[in-house]
């Protein structure tokens, strides 16, 4: 990037955001002010058509390019920020174990595709506890024969009592 692309990006940033709540150590997240993407993060366009997320422009921009296969992820767990001490470098199974530990992934009802409610797997246990086949409940709800076993077996939706 040239400097008036740098020059740009920083004009971008609240470098006075919130301090995190559960990591005040921390300091102040540098808060993107500007474009953000569907799901929150920073959107930058370094050049025409060339449009990235603005966490992994701070990141390189302080530490060289970033190999395709790692993410940037975020200790403050604020998608806006784009604070380099906040941010470091993951695989997307890190990703995926970091999301799970602050338990920000999309599990149950928070899953776009999820189809089944909490209410639903309960009483889906409850069925088949009471001695309905797998193959009734299956067509009671809607789903495949194999999704009701993964959830009998606590496979999918294991948080639901």
């Amino acid at each position: 990037m040239d400097e008036k692309t740098i020059a740009r990006f920083w004009r971008k940033i609240n470098v006075n955001g919130p301090i995190p709540a559960h990591r005040p150590e921390l300091g102040s997240c540098h808060v993107w002010t500007r474009a953000l993407s569907t799901v929150g993060y920073g959107k930058f366009g370094v050049a025409k058509g060339d449009i990235r997320y603005a966490h992994r422009v701070s990141w390189a921009l302080a530490h060289g390019e970033i190999a395709s296969n790692l993410c940037v992820l975020h200790k403050c767990d604020n998608r806006k920020c784009v604070n380099v001490a906040h941010l470091f470098l993951g695989t997307k199974p890190v990703n995926q174990r970091d999301m799970a530990a602050k338990d920000r992934s999309a599990f149950g009802v928070r899953n776009a595709q999820a189809r089944l409610t909490s209410w639903d797997i309960v009483e889906i246990r409850s069925a088949h506890k009471g001695g309905e086949s797998i193959a009734s409940i299956a067509d009671r709800f809607s789903v495949s024969r194999s999704n009701i076993e993964h959830i009998l077996k606590r496979r999918r939706w294991k948080r639901v009592a």
